[in-house]
Formats: structure tokens, sequence, C-alpha cells
């Protein structure tokens, strides 16, 4: 049995990818001395707490 998770915007449980909503792909970035670095070659689909739209993780391709 996997892990489940809370989200902290609205307390829903998340035990499953139907708990989730697919977002639009995101880059991983660096902010190191006031910058940002984006690493091109790691970017991922965001999910979304499908209760209350809040940004939980992200999967890297």
């Amino acid at each position: 049995m996997a892990a489940t998770m809370t989200c902290p915007g609205c307390g829903n449980d998340i035990e499953s990818t139907d708990d989730l909503e697919e977002s639009e792909a995101v880059t991983e970035i660096d902010t190191e001395g006031g910058t940002v670095t984006p690493y091109g070659d790691k970017t991922g689909d965001l999910f979304l707490c499908k209760a209350c739209k809040r940004p939980l993780g992200f999967e890297r391709h």
C-alpha cells in the first residue's frame, strides 16, 4: 500500500492520481544570490489538488 498525503491547503487526503489535477509543464529553477537559473533539461508536469487547486508537486521528465 502506497503512502497518502494531505493537501496543506484544504486538508483533502490525496490517495491516488484521481485526487490530483495535471497542469502545465514547469521548469526546475535555482535561486541563488538573488538570481534565477533555469535547468532546461529538468521539466515536469505540475500536479494540483483536485479539490482546491493548490500546487502539490511535479513529475520530472
